[in-house]
């Protein structure tokens, strides 16, 4: 019998771990800490739950602990725990949902998300200074990254994923799986990535769009563009649509490339380390810190287990997933790594959860 799960119908057949992990992941930028006991419940299931593992998966996930121990020989222990934490956390729940073959509502957890978004802009807009909330990353009582925009008018909200480019590419990830056909529905979403205001979520936004070749979603698209430029340009702030800001992101990212790279020591190429100089977790330039964290070794094995992984099911979500893991490391923020893991098994050739999710 099946352990499949579509998420708001699982109550009644008691498949709360799956519930658990889902939200401990999604309330991580709120509860700190607390939620990684997700990997704990995701890591007991792995070993002693029901179901089954693809073979070649499990050796790719083994594989990629062997070469991240191999960093312990390089760094504190602290710093190689929270290196591969980062990482490799994914590994968890990729595992663990492929062998509970857990399938999500996608619908009803996008309204959750955009409605926990929604409900973020108005706490930090009208009722509490961003600085008080757990999700908004403070150092000495400041904000590390201003939020304001249009001329102090406007914070954007982080919402769930604890970063604006998080946040919206991931809401863009889930609306290219959705199902749903209902027009008010998707200019909900529309709506919610456009008030997060990021340079990255209206890229997803965009790729989304020229895959799904709907036109009246691009007209909106258009229409609502237009009506943000206007406002900015009223406010005198309308940097994230600005051609030139783009421009200017590639041209620093190539920069940080130049810097970085050929400054590292050369046998460290293969097996990278974390270190303030050389890039280590996060960043605004995700893959570059990977691999200065992961070495060539690493970075090579899981770009291959990246392409293993596309089918016509997930191939506009990891997409999506992926092109903003190029500015900031979506799928490797914790919420980032549940979703990440759950379009790997997305569709994928021989699991049950491609069993199930093809036929529905």
């Amino acid at each position: 019998m099946s352990h499949a799960i579509v998420l708001s119908r699982s109550l009644e057949k008691k498949e709360w771990m799956v519930l658990v992990i889902l939200f401990l992941t999604i309330l991580y930028a709120y509860i700190g800490v607390v939620a990684f006991v997700a990997y704990v419940m995701a890591g007991w299931y792995i070993l002693f739950g029901k179901g089954n593992l693809l073979l070649a998966d499990l050796i790719f996930c083994l594989v990629f602990g062997i070469f991240a121990t191999i960093n312990i020989y390089f760094i504190e222990p602290v710093e190689w725990i929270l290196l591969n934490r980062f990482y490799l956390g994914f590994c968890f729940f990729y595992l663990f949902i492929q062998k509970k073959s857990v399938i999500i509502d996608i619908d009803n957890l996008l309204l959750v998300l955009c409605c926990l978004t929604i409900v973020d802009l108005i706490l930090v807009n009208f009722l509490i200074a961003p600085e008080m909330m757990p999700n908004y990353p403070v150092k000495d009582g400041q904000l590390i990254h201003s939020l304001e925009s249009f001329g102090g008018a406007y914070n954007r909200p982080y919402s769930f994923g604890g970063s604006a480019s998080v946040t919206s590419c991931i809401l863009v990830a889930l609306l290219a799986s959705s199902k749903s056909k209902r027009l008010i529905f998707k200019l909900f979403v529309f709506l919610t990535v456009f008030v997060v205001y990021s340079g990255t979520g209206y890229g997803a936004l965009f790729v989304y769009l020229i895959f799904k070749n709907r036109i009246f979603a691009f007209l909106v698209f258009v229409l609502i563009l237009f009506g943000v430029i206007g406002v900015m340009q009223v406010g005198d702030d309308y940097q994230k649509l600005d051609p030139q800001y783009f421009l200017f992101l590639i041209d620093f990212k190539i920069q940080q490339f130049n810097e970085l790279i050929p400054n590292m020591p050369s046998w460290r190429y293969l097996f990278g380390f974390a270190s303030d100089s050389y890039g280590g977790r996060g960043g605004d330039f995700g893959l570059l810190t990977f691999f200065l964290g992961q070495g060539l070794i690493l970075a090579v094995l899981f770009l291959a287990f990246f392409v293993k992984k596309l089918n016509r099911y997930n191939a506009l979500p990891l997409l999506i997933l992926f092109i903003g893991t190029l500015h900031y490391s979506v799928i490797f923020y914790y919420v980032g790594q549940f979703i990440f893991a759950y379009f790997l098994n997305y569709g994928g050739k021989g699991s049950s959860v491609a069993q199930l999710q093809t036929s529905s």
